[in-house]
């Protein structure tokens, strides 16, 4: 059997470890991976003697997934989270092959976006990795294609965090976990990269961005900000995808982490839900918008721009941090 996974986003952490999952899913087999970004793939041709790495333009990429999935019995073509690139590739490959779309949406609006894109006449598996987006996606399938959806959870693991991070993230630190995006004045950023002159030196900070931005991008934005290089960081550079929030928020709560955000609010935010059921402290600014989400009750809140609230905040939802004060 071949296998041929095409990741147009990227082989950053989460895309890598896809591949390595997939490979391992299937031992001996070939593993085609086509991607138009060049992320990652060193250290896969590396620890992966079974995989073939190509990067290719997009008509390439695309070309290629054809032409295999037409000389190869036995195909099946997986691509993570590009609607554009399902659309437009899809109707070409073979219908013997098995076509499977993976979307990476975190919100309910960009997930009812991708579906939409999408023509399912093409596809044989449109699969999902939590419940929240299984239910988005039911309620938009015709119901004679409902069993294309396919709930996967053993992504839902910390195990898979750990695979992606190539060791555990956090060791014996408390993590502390900001979720956000570089937006121009970068009001959210800042307040977070004060608040660590306020707290423990083993306290971890992660930051999670719901929008790509480059190491590159990141380091100057966190230059002009005064964040101090010799900080530890652990960083997601790239809008992550839900089987990783869903991870890390176990990881965080197994290490007594807290999860911090500026984008805490009413709307459906499945990285506060995540964090929510993972049982992990939540901490927010007193005028979010937080009424009718289902983890009202859990947020301890200050006033927005108190910092020295916020890490006291953060220092009495750290059991590590309460014990070590008592």
């Amino acid at each position: 059997m071949t296998q041929v996974f095409i990741a147009q986003t990227g082989l950053d952490v989460v895309g890598a470890t896809a591949v390595r999952r997939l490979a391992a899913a299937h031992p001996g087999e070939r593993l085609y991976v086509l991607s138009t970004k060049p992320g990652g793939a060193e250290h896969l041709a590396r620890t992966l003697p079974n995989v073939d790495l190509l990067m290719l333009g997009v008509d390439s990429l695309v070309n290629l997934a054809v032409h295999l999935s037409t000389v190869m019995d036995d195909v099946t073509v997986t691509i993570d989270g590009s609607s554009g690139l399902a659309r437009k590739a899809f109707p070409l490959i073979d219908d013997r092959a098995l076509r499977v779309f993976r979307p990476k949406s975190l919100t309910t609006p960009a997930l009812h976006a991708e579906i939409e894109e999408l023509d399912l006449s093409h596809i044989d598996r449109l699969e999902v990795h939590n419940a929240l987006q299984q239910e988005t996606a039911l309620q938009m399938v015709p119901a004679e294609a409902q069993d294309k959806v396919i709930l996967d959870l053993t992504w839902n693991t910390p195990e898979a965090v750990i695979a992606q991070c190539l060791d555990n993230p956090f060791g014996e630190r408390t993590p502390v976990v900001w979720f956000g995006s570089l937006d121009a004045t970068g009001s959210g950023f800042r307040d977070f990269a004060r608040l660590f002159g306020h707290l423990p030196q083993d306290c971890v900070p992660v930051v999670v961005l719901q929008t790509p931005a480059t190491p590159a991008q990141f380091d100057d934005f966190a230059a002009s900000l005064g964040w101090s290089g010799s900080l530890p960081r652990l960083t997601v550079f790239t809008a992550p995808s839900v089987e990783f929030v869903a991870g890390l928020m176990t990881l965080v709560s197994a290490s007594g982490g807290v999860m911090l955000s500026s984008a805490i609010d009413a709307a459906p935010n499945p990285l506060m839900a995540y964090a929510h059921d993972a049982g992990v402290a939540l901490v927010g600014y007193a005028n979010r918008a937080f009424d009718g989400a289902p983890w009202r009750e859990r947020v301890a809140t200050c006033d927005q721009g108190d910092i020295r609230g916020l890490a006291a905040l953060v220092r009495r939802a750290v059991p590590s941090l309460v014990a070590a004060a008592s």
